[in-house]
């Protein structure tokens, strides 16, 4: 395996002083590391912004207004200057070997455009399980399309185009994988744990309505596909 894949991890950030800094080492300590990372504070009001200055020049660190997660993401786009764009979330974990196995099979399989990891999901010491996520989830890890689990050719988001909030910012990275399915970008599968979701009281996936807004996501596909 070579490691001349120039890769942006982009993280963008609002309020997640409790796991910002573990979600930042977890980047810092991979066995292939990006060649930057960049994090978007997206007006946080609590400790997050001087955790974030207290790494100094390992990351490249941007202070904003308050935009909201979409919007956030589509401007880190705009500042990644690698080849290869590995987003993050804030209270999320990556395995160390996470971009290296990534790399592995992208060298393997060439055609492919992209490639996600398995996903073990994990809930915060002293939250309660939300209401809207089955239990099963958390007891068996799996092949999850979550952008924090994707490590893909920037030149994909040229193709897709960015991301968009339709209302609530849920459900937006099924969206854009829903587009990219459709525009036939190749997305494969690293059969290994890569990725740590980490479920707490302040996920946004507590106000995601699942069927409503998977069945938008499949009204807007299909026409897409008669457009064309």
């Amino acid at each position: 395996m070579t490691n001349q894949y120039s890769i942006s991890a982009l993280i963008a950030v609002y309020n997640t002083e409790r796991f910002i800094a573990e979600a930042i080492e977890s980047v810092l300590h991979q066995t292939c590391p990006p060649m930057e990372i960049v994090i978007f504070n997206d007006g946080s009001t609590d400790n997050t912004g001087a955790i974030i200055k207290s790494f100094r020049d390992r990351v490249k660190y941007i202070e904003g207004d308050k935009v909201g997660v979409t919007a956030a993401r589509n401007y880190l786009l705009t500042q990644a200057k690698g080849d290869w764009i590995a987003f993050h979330d804030a209270d999320d974990i990556w395995m160390p070997q996470k971009l290296e196995k990534q790399i592995a099979f992208m060298e393997e399989n060439p055609g492919m455009d992209g490639c996600l990891g398995l996903a073990e999901q994990f809930l915060e010491k002293g939250d309660v399980i939300p209401s809207n996520l089955k239990k099963s989830i958390l007891e068996e890890p799996s092949a999850q399309f979550y952008l924090p689990n994707l490590l893909i050719k920037k030149k994909g988001f040229r193709v897709v185009g960015n991301f968009i909030c339709y209302g609530k910012p849920t459900g937006v990275d099924s969206e854009w994988f829903a587009r990219a399915k459709d525009a036939n970008i190749k997305i494969g599968i690293v059969n290994e744990v890569l990725y740590k979701r980490r479920w707490h009281d302040k996920n946004l996936s507590h106000t995601f309505d699942f069927d409503k807004t998977m069945l938008n996501i499949l009204r807007r596909s299909i026409h897409r596909k008669k457009m064309t």
